[in-house]
């Protein structure tokens, strides 16, 4: 299809509307910082390039812009995917389930468990923290007075996935506290309102 100055225009306005969307997805905690930096970047170079074909009249690199892959595409390969996640138990520092269909390699759970270790020790059992583990891989590690989930994900999360985890965990808890607060609760006795945080992040 041949580019005419006038489908170069309307494409350069429907950037500028995208970018304006992508701010406030990001204001909003839908998107992470590394998906707004990928995506930021992608619009901020079609715009440049639509401006300057509006400038010169020249098409042809518009013309290769916009047969690119659709960024709705980019946008989902890029978002934050919880792959699995482990369900300590504070009272022995023990797994009492796991989801998902990864694992967190021993190198760095080890670190994790030692910070957890730690920091009950000191009765600093309420934290949530967030860290880039390697490559695209990240981790979520949500305590809270009985339990700890670590959960990982491809791709940072979103701050919005963190909110939904840690409600999930606090409703968790609450729904539990009475089995929880045994030495050694029966896994199989235990509702998960998290699992459902991993198939469907």
């Amino acid at each position: 299809m041949t580019i005419t100055l006038e489908r170069a225009k309307a494409f350069k306005n429907s950037v500028e509307e995208k970018i304006e969307t992508l701010l406030d997805e990001f204001a909003s905690g839908d998107i992470s910082r590394e998906h707004f930096d990928i995506v930021y970047g992608r619009y901020s170079r079609q715009l440049a390039i639509a401006e300057e074909a509006l400038e010169n009249g020249e098409l042809g690199e518009l013309n290769q812009v916009m047969k690119e892959i659709p960024t709705m595409a980019l946008r989902a390969a890029i978002r934050g995917k919880a792959l699995c996640m482990i369900v300590i138990h504070h009272l022995k520092l023990k797994t009492i389930r796991t989801f998902g269909e990864y694992e967190i390699e021993e190198q760095y759970l080890t670190p994790i468990m030692e910070n957890l270790q730690s920091r009950l020790a000191m009765e600093l059992s309420d934290y949530t923290d967030v860290q880039k583990l390697y490559g695209n891989s990240w981790v979520i590690i949500c305590s809270l007075e009985r339990t700890t989930l670590v959960t990982l994900f491809r791709n940072e999360p979103a701050s919005k996935q963190v909110q939904e985890l840690e409600r999930r965990h606090r409703d968790f808890e609450s729904a539990n506290r009475n089995i929880l607060n045994q030495d050694n609760p029966d896994p199989d006795t235990l509702v998960y309102p998290v699992e459902l945080f991993v198939r469907t992040s």
